[in-house]
């Protein structure tokens, strides 16, 4: 099994490669090891013995550089580990740099990727007349953060329950898209957002 980790730094490091590269050594078993001017890639076989997150707070405390670590899952095969290389490296860069966040993961990489806006043309066709109807969008909102509870929502909203039904169920024959079924309530949460 094959696993990763790229320490991504806000400016180019050169004066203090040469030390990053020795304590990196020193942490980890390094199989492969790339170096360019933003990314620093390690690939290991065992496992880290000491956290990535310790490893980065000591780095960014030590040679007083911004930087942050992606760590990846484990691969079967180094194919497939260097396919997702080349993702993630094209993900860090769109990803801005934010001091409290000096260690990623998948599940970070994946939270990026959905939270990504929707293109307004898109919307327009997802939400069709009601694209600019602020209260209905209010309505489908607190729907969504009531887990798409109509009772608790009818009460967030000060709203009789059945009131609320009948609003739902007109979106979704103008739409096409019901709140009330998770995919297309993902849908419809993404594109009422602002």
């Amino acid at each position: 099994m094959y696993q990763y980790f790229i320490l991504q730094s806000k400016k180019p490091i050169k004066k203090e490669r040469e030390m990053l590269l020795s304590l990196l050594g020193e942490v980890v078993d390094v199989s492969y090891l790339d170096v360019d001017n933003e990314f620093i890639t390690v690939v290991f076989e065992n496992l880290l013995e000491s956290s990535l997150q310790e490893l980065s707070q000591v780095i960014i405390e030590e040679f007083f550089i911004e930087i942050r670590i992606y760590e990846s899952i484990r691969f079967e095969t180094i194919h497939d580990l260097e396919r997702n290389i080349k993702k993630v490296k094209r993900m860090l860069k769109l990803i801005t740099f934010d001091s409290d966040d000096s260690y990623l993961n998948e599940v970070d990489l994946l939270y990026f990727e959905i939270s990504k806006p929707i293109d307004p043309s898109y919307k327009k066709n997802i939400l069709k007349k009601y694209s600019d109807d602020t209260e209905m969008k209010n309505i489908l909102k607190v729907f969504f953060e009531c887990n798409q509870n109509t009772s608790e929502a009818s009460k967030r909203l000060y709203m009789h329950r059945n009131t609320l039904i009948q609003k739902l169920d007109k979106f979704y024959e103008e739409t096409g898209f019901n709140p009330r079924r998770f995919k297309d309530a993902m849908i419809i949460y993404k594109a009422i957002e602002n």
